[in-house]
């Protein structure tokens, strides 16, 4: 017997960094956030990429901020050569590597836009990570994110670096277009509660 338990979420305190007030920032420019352990499958030579292709459409674009342990020293290497392809872009572009959990939250609280690009995933907890902050997704087109967020994200080819920097490009510049994710991940984040889990679990001794 078998079914599908997805995880739960509490969106409160996640919430509750977001209003927030404080008088120190994650980062002293608008930025877009990406959260995950670095492995190749997380796609961040793409992300950075895609990043520098919408830059060069819009100049105002933000930073682009990618917080993740590295679990794959070649591929980070990759990553920082994709960088510094960039040129004078490279500078707007953060890897900062691994971030007490306990500070994550306040990244989040303070991004433009969350991005995950990963082009294999099991569940992509940053899915919900996101919505409960309030933030505006865009995920890669691969069938497990649409499971998660469902119309609550913008999405993008992962193997493809210009309809990425599109995804991003509506999200963050088409108006009125982050206010309606923020909408729509608060409905779909109804679906991954706690109680939600427990209930599903419970029923497979039934």
């Amino acid at each position: 017997k078998r079914t599908v338990v997805h995880h739960g979420m509490d969106p409160k305190p996640w919430r509750e960094e977001r209003a927030r007030a404080t008088g120190t920032t994650a980062h002293d420019r608008p930025y877009i956030l990406s959260v995950s352990s670095i492995y190749p499958y997380k796609n961040y030579v793409r992300l950075i990429q895609a990043y520098a292709e919408l830059a060069q459409r819009q100049p105002s674009v933000p930073d682009l901020v990618i917080v993740g342990d590295d679990q794959d020293p070649a591929y980070a290497a990759k990553m920082r050569a994709a960088r510094e392809a960039t040129g004078d872009l490279a500078e707007c572009i953060h890897i900062l590597g691994e971030v007490p959990y306990a500070d994550i939250r306040r990244y989040y609280r303070e991004a433009a836009l969350c991005v995950f690009p990963s082009y294999l995933e099991t569940f992509g907890h940053p899915l919900l990570e996101a919505m409960a902050s309030d933030v505006p997704l865009v995920a890669a087109d691969i069938p497990v994110f649409h499971e998660v967020a469902g119309d609550a994200a913008f999405y993008g080819d992962p193997l493809e670096t210009k309809s990425l920097a599109s995804a991003m490009e509506a999200a963050l510049f088409e108006p009125g277009a982050a206010e309606l994710l923020v909408k729509r991940g608060r409905e779909r984040l109804k679906l991954f509660t706690w109680e939600r889990t427990a209930q599903r679990l419970v029923g497979m001794f039934h």
